[in-house]
């Protein structure tokens, strides 16, 4: 959780993501994220379920389609230490089934 005195500048992974301060970065959240009153986000959010409350601010882009193969890129940057872009190529490639689907 974002309390509502906190500014945060960050990436999180989480499984529920709460703010209610400032915030300004990247989320993924595998189940949802949600925006208090009096919340001011800017930047990506890559969830299944967003919740905007009355009064919240928001100026970025949310995508709910590929929560799954971002957590899978996450873990994979965790465990190296790393955020290159061959990295992400890695994760992605490495997460994919014969047929083209993410696992």
């Amino acid at each position: 959780m974002v309390a509502a005195s906190a500014r945060v500048k960050a990436r999180v992974i989480a499984r529920a993501v709460t703010i209610a301060g400032r915030f300004d970065g990247n989320v993924t959240a595998t189940q949802r994220v949600r925006m208090q009153a009096g919340a001011n986000v800017q930047g990506h959010i890559q969830t299944p379920s967003v919740e905007l409350a009355d009064g919240a601010v928001f100026n970025g882009t949310i995508d709910p389609n590929r929560t799954e193969a971002a957590m899978l890129v996450a873990k994979y940057r965790q465990a190296q230490g790393s955020g290159s872009k061959t990295d992400d190529k890695a994760a992605a490639t490495s997460a994919r089934r014969s047929d083209g689907a993410i696992e």
